[in-house]
């Protein structure tokens, strides 16, 4: 009944509503997941569909990383380490230092944002190559600091039979700079280097992995053991083991944009941008723009389309941006009208469904290896505020209890949620110290 229910809320021709009426509605008033729902079958059908993807050979990216000796490496000298994170909206720069004591943690010193957009502008970026890019913003923020190594950290897949090199894979999210053949064909790390050389600086980079390697990797930091990360920013994906031959597991780089969701869940709203996006070249899978940031403003502002109308266009003078998105759903103090606990209430119905979409592949991913106690590190914009960890850790509850009944799961499921602002820039520099150490004790 309840889907017969949903399509015909699909079908029927929207009308705008008048917010007055719609903000006393229990469904605004009590942030349902009215406007961006999700039910249990649909949940369960996400699950059911990603377990059966451990069957399929080569679907998921292998990191190419020895679990048991990195997990037993130690940091043996004083390190200075810099993380280069080529995020989906801005390159992020870091210098994380290691010291030999037994008793001590990495320590990132300082971070540094370069955005694509502000600093160059898009149409300048796009005749320049990534690597000439970031090799100048690397020069402009290590500056006379003695580093030992380098090491990148990639938020699109990458293809490679090695962590020393690869080449990119694809680029289905916000790619700014030149694209040609070239771009898939030439080595990472190794032009990367050679734009390092020519400015004149002194070190190299060792290796590359994609971002949610380097944030499983944090792990290690941390001192965890069974763990998966979770990354939902501009896009969204998943790290993990999974077993290899043996009992060996092998760490993978999932892609969680490339996961099964039903077609049902998409709504008015998320299939007006959708429709927008079909003649693009790039174009994210229908998993990620309905549960990360790609397009999560034009989504929004579909849905406040709909439900405001013509008093959309006069109160909001233009599209709804990001800064006053993210004001009205943090600060309730900014909610001064009506049409911002409209507002509200949408971003709230969004993020509820984004994290249940996850809180899926969570479950499935770590089922599938039958691990019941676990700990998850978070790392993305998503995961920032302290709320958004409480509501993800709500929603992995709910889902659990779908899914133990379901499948009739006798074992208790037990998790820790865990965010770290600068997960991906200590797990990438824990990695290049480990390739570092090797390199040292090769050439002595």
């Amino acid at each position: 009944m309840r889907m017969i229910f949903r399509i015909l809320i699909h079908l029927l021709p929207i009308t705008a509503v008048d917010p007055y009426t719609l903000q006393q509605n229990p469904c605004v008033r009590k942030h349902s997941g009215h406007f961006f729902p999700i039910s249990n079958s649909e949940v369960l059908d996400i699950v059911e569909h990603w377990e059966g993807r451990f069957d399929e050979k080569g679907y998921f990216l292998e990191a190419n990383i020895d679990l048991e000796d990195i997990q037993s490496f130690t940091v043996k000298s004083d390190r200075k380490i810099l993380s280069i994170d080529l995020g989906g909206s801005s390159l992020k720069l870091g210098i994380v230092e290691f010291s030999s004591s037994a008793d001590s943690s990495p320590k990132c010193l300082s971070t540094k944002l370069y955005s694509y957009v502000t600093e160059e502008g898009e149409e300048c970026i796009a005749n320049t190559t990534w690597y000439d890019w970031v090799a100048l913003r690397i020069k402009q923020y290590v500056g006379s600091v003695s580093i030992d190594a380098g090491v990148l950290t990639f938020s699109y897949p990458v293809k490679s039979d090695t962590i020393r090199d690869g080449q990119i894979f694809s680029i289905g999210k916000n790619w700014r700079f030149l694209q040609n053949k070239a771009t898939f064909e030439e080595s990472i790390v190794k032009s990367l280097n050679q734009s390092l050389n020519k400015l004149g600086l002194l070190f190299s980079v060792k290796c590359v992995a994609n971002d949610v390697i380097a944030t499983y990797m944090s792990g290690f930091a941390y001192g965890y053991n069974d763990h998966i990360a979770v990354i939902l920013g501009t896009g969204t994906n998943g790290g993990f083991t999974i077993p290899k031959c043996k009992g060996k597991p092998m760490l993978v780089n999932s892609e969680w944009s490339r996961a099964y969701v039903p077609s049902s869940v998409s709504t008015r709203a998320d299939q007006i941008v959708m429709d927008r996006l079909k003649d693009l070249p790039n174009v994210s899978a229908p998993f990620e723009i309905l549960t990360s940031g790609v397009k999560f403003v034009e989504i929004i502002n579909e849905q406040m389309k709909i439900i405001l109308g013509e008093q959309y266009a006069s109160y909001y003078n233009g599209d709804i941006d990001i800064s006053r998105i993210l004001k009205v759903f943090y600060d309730e103090n900014s909610r001064k009208s009506v049409e911002d606990e409209i507002l509200n209430s949408v971003v709230l119905s969004f993020k509820r469904r984004s994290y249940k979409m996850l809180s899926a592949l969570v479950i499935a991913s770590m089922l599938a290896k039958e691990c019941y106690t676990f700990d998850i590190i978070t790392n993305g914009t998503a995961f920032v505020f302290k709320k958004d960890l409480e509501m993800m850790s709500e929603i992995l509850e709910e889902v659990i209890s779908i899914v133990r009944e379901s499948k009739k799961i006798k074992n208790e499921i037990k998790f820790t949620l865990e965010h770290h602002n600068d997960a991906s820039l200590i797990g990438s520099a824990y990695l290049g110290a480990y390739c570092l150490e090797i390199d040292t004790l090769a050439s002595s």
